[in-house]
């Protein structure tokens, strides 16, 4: 199949495109037994990508998702790192804007969902405070809570303000609506004496291993992560890990300049590791606050120190 050369797809394998080019010989097929009918499906292929190849980014996700048929064959030609969902930055996590997975969640707005700036995703309307006349200001301003945001734990786990209320809800063993990390078993449940506990191993870093417990006590929800390095300073130097949104793990590895962090009090202590007598084992101990009365009021201070929203954190002071 012939691509003139402003359409050429570099990022797509042969074998990607000859499954793509199956697909639509299924298609094909289908259409003439009348099984599917869309006039897109009797373009040519070549039509077809290049109607998608001029789209704004929004409108293409929004052709990709008509059908099952247009996103089994159109999915790979999208930009999966612009959609992706933001992950742990290397350097000040807290200050991530993802503009271009957002103008894609707000073009998928309907009147059921809504996007929400401080999680970063679609929400059912009846989750914000608002009422339906304000709906039409900047999305981009529309919160689900005052104190929405997003929480890093690891590379792997990010956490919203309703994935904190549902692992809460887990934790405490309440019959809520279910949460992605623990159904897919990325937070994996440990039965404990005083009640549940949420359990997470990470090996993203190269030089780092970290152990992550969430845990609930006296009405807070809880954080605590262990980090476990190599007692050699050149593998610390490699990785500048943020222990919480104010402070990087190499301040800690040779000495504890302070036992809390003075902008979210996260407590921090250093260890003596029982397997490996020559690691340096710190461990981070940060609280996710209260459960509110009402949802969208938010979960108050703790919370809002250890998100990634910049406007409740000192720029002054920044890794202190």
């Amino acid at each position: 199949m012939y691509f003139p050369s402003s359409l050429q797809l570099p990022h797509l394998n042969p074998s990607t495109i000859r499954k793509m080019i199956q697909i639509w010989r299924i298609i094909q097929k289908l259409l003439c037994r009348k099984i599917t009918e869309s006039i897109l499906f009797e373009l040519p292929l070549e039509l077809l990508f290049a109607i998608l190849w001029f789209l704004p980014l929004p409108d293409k996700v929004r052709l990709t998702l008509t059908c099952k048929d247009l996103y089994h064959l159109l999915f790979p030609l999208l930009p999966a790192d612009d959609l992706r969902f933001p992950r742990l930055l290397p350097y000040r996590p807290y200050c991530d804007r993802n503009y271009t997975r957002a103008d894609v969640l707000i073009a998928l707005e309907d009147t059921h969902w809504a996007y929400c700036q401080g999680c970063q995703k679609l929400h059912p309307r009846e989750e914000f405070p608002t009422s339906p006349a304000k709906f039409m200001n900047d999305p981009l301003t529309r919160y689900c809570a005052i104190s929405s945001g997003l929480v890093d734990l690891c590379p792997c786990i990010v956490i919203t303000f309703r994935d904190r209320l549902r692992i809460e809800d887990y934790l405490l063993g309440r019959k809520k609506r279910s949460c992605g990390y623990i159904d897919k078993g990325v937070l994996v449940s440990v039965p404990h004496a005083k009640g549940r506990y949420l359990v997470h191993e990470c090996y993203a870093y190269r030089n780092v291993e970290m152990a992550i417990l969430l845990y609930h006590a006296d009405e807070k929800m809880f954080i605590c992560t262990r980090y476990s390095i190599p007692n050699d300073t050149r593998a610390v130097r490699t990785e500048d890990i943020f222990i919480c949104p104010h402070r990087t793990l190499s301040k800690y590895v040779h000495a504890i300049p302070s036992p809390a962090c003075r902008s979210c009090n996260a407590r921090v202590v250093k260890l003596t590791s029982s397997k490996n007598p020559d690691a340096i084992v710190v461990q981070v101990t940060r609280c996710l606050g209260k459960r509110p009365e009402k949802d969208w009021m938010g979960l108050g201070e703790d919370w809002c120190w250890q998100t990634r929203l910049c406007v409740y954190l000192p720029i002054s002071g920044y890794l202190d």
